[in-house]
Order: structure tokens, then C-alpha cells, then sequence
């Protein structure tokens, strides 16, 4: 328990209630400012930080008082107070809840939460107070802090620099106060009392939290980029391992945007074999994403619209199959408008998945047997082949043309409702970007999406870690500025479905022209999970559903969909006008107070320059000065627990560091003559005393008393005093803090 008599004796610094009172307010701020460096949060930081260390004060000058039923009283009022103001307080419960989600999940604009942060700090006052002031309990609470700044950034909290500051002195207060303590405990005793091995180890611990604290802090901060190199490498190299003995490998048919790094282990997933070798990039499509919601886009909405557009151009399900009928329509409807064969086309699925990976502007090869040992056989035009005219005569000579034409148009309808809705609260950031900019034509648009993308960001399967409660979307485009291709193409569905361009979120694999090779007979070639991709696919009423690439695929922005050359591109970049002000603010932003994982997205630590150089000083000093107090201070305890014999060998050895009596050790004939003639002030009936103790400590085999031993002690602080004093200026330094310890 907390002994208020050896506080207020106290002399050293460290030893006053009134230093640990600031030290405790430290830790109640640092918590505080880390709340304060959460996003979506509003609060007046400085009312409640006066309310909390109001709530501080008080606690400790009651403490204080001779008479300890007030503090008792008041340390059970006010959590009772706290609990009736949040049982009966509904709108305290809701911005408690909201706080709790802003950490976990992924919510949407600010939200005032200056009620629950007042709460918030009283309680915090407390629990503090008790555990550090009363109890004497430090490892909870170091604990906590310790793990704050490396972990929350997980959950999207970039501790701000007065966080870290706050939260640090918290630390090396509590341990110079703790040590303190334990010194004053075992001070003036003849011999240290055996420690338990496991509260040594525990403090040890303990000691070594502020310096990984403060290392990481600066080690990351000053090399994040060669720090994450050599961690991803080897987090790489684990998950390869591992997902080769499982047999696992990279997934495309999912529509959960990975938060973590992207590791491929370059398994063999499909055969493709045609007849002729392709001329365009192909996309094998196997999953299509719906709706959106906190990094998870749904399964497509196809059936719901199929319903739909079936009572509107009075189609019976149970007769005409509608998927496929608009998987074929496009690839029949040209086939009889262009009279050439379309191609033939394998897909073998090797790793036995059992999904279909089928190409766009394709159907299903009906001559031969659907699934043939996990194959898919398929009659593919590609993009440049695909020319069709809804308006010509020729295009409605088959028979189904003109339900072809209906269906298209109930379709493109339907669509157009389906795949614009986006939920705007995920992106404000991107939703703020899109309505200053008012573009019309689909050209213009997806260059539009394309310099949104690549101008400012990189590709990278090495991204870090996006926070858990942001969505990954936005981290993406308006804080890491790193990414891959789930996150391109997700941003660019949004993008779209913002200015009303039907679109989803498709995965697969693609295969490019040069990865297939000639048997003689025939070209294929080997997909692996190394070409599992993401992309975007745009509803044209021309083509259907069309892939669009907005993946940067080497230098200057590139991609689009097929139709869009690259010299028109070039000239809609070249004239563009666009309003990038969001870009700006976010890009100027990012290292205000904290930094994102551009620079160190696992501690969430800040940029390298004066102001933090200048911090990172500071707390080094205070670091430096702290671990200086505690050797100081252990010194001085050994000190005390010397005994005689030990005491006259230091202060032999301070009187030969002086210069004095460099030829004497104590025990020569003329040494007392010598030592009064070189320290007149001492009396030679004093120095006999001390003499005789020694030498009964060393030589007589019987136990020196303690008073004697404490007059030894006195006599050699008394004689290095002496000393110190006559001493030239640049020796007194080291002779008292370094050397002998005063």
C-alpha cells in the first residue's frame, strides 16, 4: 500500500507525491490523445483533459489528508456516480457503442462523442490513481501502453506524436518511481534481503518495454521501407511453405478484398488449349461481384434482374434458360452478322477446383460434352471481331433476334438499377472526388478512373496491412497509396457506378497472348495462381459485359477497356481539366500527426523530419536521463550495503583518484600522519575510530556492529565531500556522478 510519511519525506525528485502525481496525469492524457488520434471522432480535447486531471488532483490531495474515510468515500462515488450517468444516459451509450465500432469497424462520417470522452477520462482518472497510487500496481498499465502504438494501427489508430510523448514519460515515470521504491526498501540494511527470481525477471521485462517502445519507434521510422522488405520476405516465404504442404494456393473466386499482403505460390491451376493462338489478353472469369459493403463485395445480382426482365419481355423461365441465354446472345447475334467461325477454346481445371472459368464474348461449345474430366469447352470471338449493329436489318435475320434485341434492352434496364447502387458512407473521400468532377462520356470517365488510380499510388503485392476498421478501398486510394489489383478494380467499380456506368467487381485469371505456345496441332498454355487477377467489367450494349483493365501495368497511366486506344486515352489525359483537390487535401494530409503505411503501416509512426528528429532527441535525453537516475540510485544502494572494509578500499580509491596518498593502501605505519596532514579538518581520535573498526572488520573475526558500520559510511561521504570539493571543475563531474557517488 501506498506509505504517505515516506512521500512526504522524501528529498529526491523522484520521490515526491507531487511528480508522481504528473506521471500518473501522463498516462490518463496518453490514453486520452490516443482516443483524440482516432478518425471520425470529435471532441474539445482540451476540456476533457482539464476535467481528467481535475478528477487527478482531487483524488490525490484527498489521499493526501491525515484522515483517509474521504478518499474511501470518494473512491466509491464516482465510479457509482459514473455508473448511474451511464444507465440512465442514452445518448452516452450510443457514443460509447460508436466508439467501440469506430475501433472495430469500418463507420462512416464524425460523430461528437465529447459526452462519452468526459466519461471517459474520470474513469480513466481513476483506475489510474488506484492502480498506480494506491495499489502500486504497475504492470497493467505498462502494459497497455506499451502495445498502444504497435498494435492499434491495425484498427486504423495512428498515435499522434503527443500520444507517444504522453504515454512514454507515463512509462519512464512509473518505472523511475517503482525502482525508487524498491531502493528505499533496502536501503540502510546490512545485507539485501534475496529477491524473488520471478519478480526479477518480471521487472526485467518490464524495464525493457519504454526501450523497445522507443527503438521501434525509431527504427521504423527512420527505415520502414528496408524493414517491411526483409519482414514480408519472410512472412512470404512462411505462407508459401505452409500453403504448399496444404496444397493451397492463391483463390481469385472470392469477392473479399484481402486486407494483408499477397503471397502466390505459382501452382498450376488451368490448361488453356485453342485452335489458333490468341491475339487479345484473356479474362477467365469466375467470380462477379454485386453489392458492397466494409471490404466485401456480394455475389452478383443476375438472378433477382433475370426475374425481372422474364415478366417484362414475358419469357418462361421453365423454357429459356436467361443466363444463358445472355451469355450466347452477343456471340450468336455476331456470329450471324459477321459470318466467320469464332474460335475454339479448352479450359482444363487442373487443380481440380470445380468452378467454371469462362471467357468474356464467348458460349458454350454445345458439340461436345459440357464437363469433360473438369474441362470446359467454349466457341470465343475475340474483342476485335466483335461487330455488331442493333440497328442493321441483318442483325434480326435469325429467329431469335428480335427476342435477342427485347432482352438486351430489359437487361441494360435492369442493370443500369442494380450495379449503380454503392454505399457512398464506405467512400467519402472517393464520393467528394467523383461529384467535383462532372463528367459525361464514357471515355472521359474511365480515363478519368485510370489517372485516379495510377497517378498517385503504386502496385505492389506487398501493401502491409490495411486498418480494420477503414474500409480497404478508401485506405487504399487516400492513405497507403498502395495496392494491388483487388484494390484497383474495386476502386474503379465504385468509380463507375458513381457516374452511373453499370459495373462489377470481377475475379479470375488472365492469360496473355505470349503465354501460349504451338504444339504443331494446336497453341496452349499453363495458368498458375501467379495470373490470379481482379479487374472491372462495364455492361455495353454492343458487347454485354466487358473487362475493363485499371491494373498500372508498367510506366504512364494505361488500360481501359477494348475500343478505348491508347492514343485517345493519351489525348483525353493530355486536355483533362478535372478538379483533383481531394487528391491534394488526402495526399498533404497524410502525415499530419501520424503516419500511414506508406512510411510504417504496422506502428503507425510518423515522417522523418526537424520537428520529429528534434522530438526523437528529447526523448532520448529523457530516456538517457532516466536509465543514468536508476544506475545512480543502485550505485548509492550498494553503498549502503557495503561493509567496512569495502568502504575504506572506495575511499582509498577516491583519495588516489585526488591525487592523495597514491603510495598508501591504509595500513602503514605513518598513514594516519599523512592522511591528517592531507585532510586537516578530520581529528586523529576520529580516524582511530574508523581504523580499528576496519581493521576488526578485516582481521579481528568477530562481527563489526552496525552503528559502527554507519559511522564508517558517514566518515567516507564526509571525506569524498572534502574532496569533491577541492577538486578543479572539469574532474568534479565525473568524480560524483560517474565515479564514487554522492
Amino acid at each position: 500500500m501506498y506509505q504517505k510519511k515516506e512521500v512526504r519525506s522524501g528529498e529526491n525528485f523522484f520521490k515526491s507525491a507531487q511528480i508522481e502525481w504528473i506521471f500518473m496525469l501522463c498516462g490518463v492524457y496518453g490514453i486520452l490523445f490516443f482516443a483524440f488520434s482516432m478518425d471520425r471522432l470529435s471532441w474539445n480535447p482540451w476540456i476533457t483533459c482539464a476535467i481528467g486531471a481535475l478528477t487527478e488532483f482531487v483524488l490525490w490531495r484527498v489521499y493526501q489528508m491525515e484522515e483517509r474515510k474521504p478518499f474511501w468515500i470518494l473512491s466509491a462515488a464516482i465510479p457509482a456516480l459514473l455508473g448511474v450517468i451511464l444507465w440512465f444516459s442514452e445518448e452516452l451509450q450510443v457514443q460509447l457503442r460508436f466508439m467501440v465500432n469506430n475501433f472495430l469497424n469500418t463507420s462512416g462520417y464524425a460523430v461528437d462523442v465529447g459526452g462519452a470522452m468526459t466519461w471517459l477520462a474520470v474513469a480513466l482518472a481513476l483506475v489510474v490513481f488506484w492502480l498506480e497510487g494506491v495499489a502500486r500496481i504497475h504492470a497493467p498499465l505498462l502494459l497497455l501502453t506499451a502495445v498502444l502504438v504497435p498494435v492499434a494501427p491495425i484498427a486504423g489508430v495512428y498515435p499522434k506524436l503527443i500520444c507517444i510523448f504522453f504515454l512514454l514519460v507515463f512509462q519512464l515515470g512509473c518505472w523511475g518511481l517503482r525502482s525508487a521504491g524498491r531502493a528505499r526498501k533496502h536501503s540502510g540494511t546490512p545485507k539485501r534481503p534475496a529477491g524473488n527470481p520471478g519478480r526479477q525477471v518480471a521487472f526485467t521485462v518490464l524495464l525493457g518495454l519504454p526501450v523497445l517502445f522507443l527503438a521501434a519507434w525509431l527504427v521504423v521510422g527512420l527505415g520502414s521501407e528496408p524493414l517491411y522488405t526483409v519482414s514480408y520476405q519472410a512472412e512470404g516465404a512462411v505462407r508459401r511453405a505452409v500453403q504448399q504442404n496444404l496444397g493451397n494456393a492463391n483463390d481469385p473466386n472470392t469477392g473479399v478484398i484481402s486486407r494483408g499482403n499477397l503471397y502466390p505460390v505459382g501452382s498450376n491451376q488451368l490448361r488453356i488449349t485453342s485452335d489458333s493462338k490468341p491475339e487479345e489478353t484473356l479474362y477467365l472469369r469466375g467470380f462477379l461481384g454485386g453489392d458492397y459493403q466494409d471490404g466485401v463485395w456480394q455475389t452478383n445480382r443476375d438472378e433477382e434482374i433475370f426475374d425481372e426482365v422474364a415478366q417484362e419481355v414475358h419469357i418462361n423461365q421453365k423454357v429459356v434458360d436467361i443466363a444463358s441465354l445472355l451469355e450466347t446472345m452477343y456471340v450468336v447475334t455476331n456470329q450471324e452478322v459477321q459470318r466467320i467461325d469464332p474460335s475454339n477454346l479448352r479450359i482444363a481445371d487442373l487443380a481440380k477446383t470445380g468452378v467454371l472459368y469462362k471467357p468474356y464474348y464467348s458460349r458454350e461449345n454445345v458439340a461436345v460434352s459440357f464437363r469433360e474430366d473438369y474441362t470446359y469447352q467454349a466457341l470465343y470471338f475475340p474483342f476485335s471481331k466483335m461487330d455488331i449493329n442493333w440497328e442493321d436489318e441483318s442483325t434480326r435475320n435469325g429467329a431469335y433476334s428480335a427476342v435477342y434485341l427485347n432482352f438486351r434492352e430489359a437487361y441494360s434496364r435492369e442493370a443500369a438499377q442494380v450495379y449503380t447502387q454503392i454505399p457512398s458512407e464506405n467512400f467519402p473521400n472517393l464520393v467528394r472526388h467523383c461529384q467535383k468532377n462532372d463528367l459525361q462520356t464514357l471515355d472521359e470517365i474511365t480515363a478519368f478512373i485510370l489517372y485516379t488510380l495510377q497517378n498517385d499510388t503504386t502496385y505492389t503485392r506487398t501493401p502491409g496491412f490495411s486498418p480494420t476498421n477503414q474500409d480497404p478501398v478508401e485506405y487504399f486510394l487516400f492513405s497507403s497509396k498502395k495496392g494491388y489489383c483487388q484494390h484497383y478494380a474495386s476502386a474503379a467499380v465504385a468509380m463507375y457506378r458513381m457516374f452511373g456506368i453499370p459495373a462489377r467487381y470481377a475475379t479470375g485469371y488472365v492469360a496473355f497472348p505470349d503465354d501460349f505456345h504451338s504444339d504443331g496441332q494446336s497453341y496452349s498454355a499453363i495458368v498458375t495462381d501467379e495470373a490470379a487477377h481482379a479487374w472491372v467489367e462495364i455492361f455495353l450494349d454492343d458487347y454485354g459485359w466487358t473487362p475493363v483493365e485499371v491494373t498500372p501495368s508498367g510506366e504512364g497511366i494505361s488500360g481501359g477497356y477494348p475500343g478505348l486506344s491508347p492514343d485517345t486515352l493519351q489525348e483525353i489525359l493530355a486536355s483533362q481539366d478535372w478538379d483533383l483537390s481531394v487528391l491534394e487535401e488526402t495526399t498533404s494530409n497524410r502525415f499530419t500527426g501520424y503516419a500511414t503505411a506508406r512510411t510504417a503501416s504496422w506502428f503507425g509512426l510518423i515522417p522523418i523530419n526537424g520537428y520529429t528528429i528534434a522530438l526523437a532527441v528529447v526523448l532520448l535525453l529523457l530516456l538517457a536521463f532516466v536509465f543514468y537516475w536508476l544506475y545512480r540510485h543502485i550505485r548509492l544502494a550498494h553503498l549502503q550495503r557495503m561493509d567496512s572494509r569495502q568502504l575504506f578500499e572506495k575511499l582509498m580509491q577516491a583519495l588516489h583518484f585526488c591525487g592523495r596518498l597514491r603510495d598508501y593502501e591504509g595500513g602503514e605505519i605513518d598513514f594516519q600522519q599523512q592522511f591528517i596532514a592531507a585532510l586537516p579538518e578530520f581529528k586523529p581520535k576520529e580516524l582511530d575510530g574508523i581504523l580499528d573498526t576496519v581493521n576488526r572488520a578485516a582481521f579481528g573475526g568477530t562481527r563489526v556492529a552496525h552503528s559502527q558500520t554507519k559511522a564508517v559510511r558517514n566518515f567516507y561521504f564526509r571525506v569524498v565531500k572534502r574532496l569533491y570539493a577541492q577538486l578543479p571543475i572539469y574532474k568534479k563531474f565525473f568524480f560524483r556522478f560517474v565515479k564514487f557517488f554522492f
